[in-house]
């Protein structure tokens, strides 16, 4: 995806969280990375308070994370009712039944049947938070059976129909491809075709979140969006950011 000159992308921060001498089920102090010192979360909420764009990398599934993700969108709800949450356990063709979750049109038990989603009860908190406010939440994913199609057997397996669905892919940035070459030499044991497929179905989700948040923000320019993806989709700035 390429945008240029669009004042909002230069507002954005990304957060990574780092948990220390975790006991149980309690929530010690929580930590980010600041661009200049390891500081309290405290610290770094009023630093991301008036940005447009937020970026929440993670561990999927990890409840942990989640409460800290919450503790983040709950702080920004509280200065400003504007907010929208993305997330990218949610495949973008859902949209209209998310939508129809956050507003009670559908039950937990139909939306489920209808989507499928295996992680749902790990992210019942943000989606219950939402539902209670109103706040939006953005269906940020590609398909899956595409990613699953281009990872198996490449990306000149799609018809024309498949290709359509796909925002334009940028394929340049030769330090994400270097560092995604490390992260397939970890999965390659799997059903993955080869490290060009790992890399196409990744460039595919990211250009799929950037663009949905694109949107979003093109037609909502005073909203803030929270992003919580895995954090291979931001790390570096590499991904969604760019």
């Amino acid at each position: 995806m390429e945008i240029t000159n669009n004042p909002w992308l230069t507002k954005l921060i990304l957060i990574c969280l780092l948990f220390f001498s975790l006991i149980s089920d309690s929530f010690p102090q929580v930590y980010g990375v600041s661009a200049k010192a390891l500081e309290p979360l405290e610290n770094i909420l009023k630093e991301i308070s008036l940005k447009n764009i937020i970026y929440i990398g993670e561990n999927h599934n990890n409840p942990r994370h989640v409460f800290i993700q919450l503790k983040i969108i709950e702080h920004l709800y509280n200065r400003n009712k504007q907010i929208a949450i993305g997330m990218e356990i949610f495949e973008r063709k859902f949209q209209n039944l998310v939508d129809s979750l956050v507003e009670g049109s559908i039950n937990e038990k139909e939306f489920l049947r209808k989507t499928g989603i295996s992680n749902y009860e790990t992210y019942k908190p943000i989606i219950e938070y939402a539902k209670k406010h109103r706040i939006k939440i953005i269906a940020l994913n590609a398909d899956s059976k595409i990613i699953k199609k281009v990872s198996q057997e490449g990306f000149d397996s799609l018809n024309f129909s498949e290709k359509r669905r796909i925002p334009s892919l940028d394929l340049s940035d030769d330090a994400y491809r270097s560092w995604l070459k490390k992260i397939y030499e970890l999965h390659k044991q799997t059903k993955i075709k080869d490290f060009e497929s790992f890399y196409y179905a990744q460039i595919i989700r990211d250009e799929t979140m950037a663009d949905t948040i694109a949107k979003f923000l093109k037609y909502h320019k005073d909203y803030q969006i929270v992003v919580i993806s895995g954090k291979g989709h931001i790390i570096y700035g590499y991904g969604i950011p760019k």
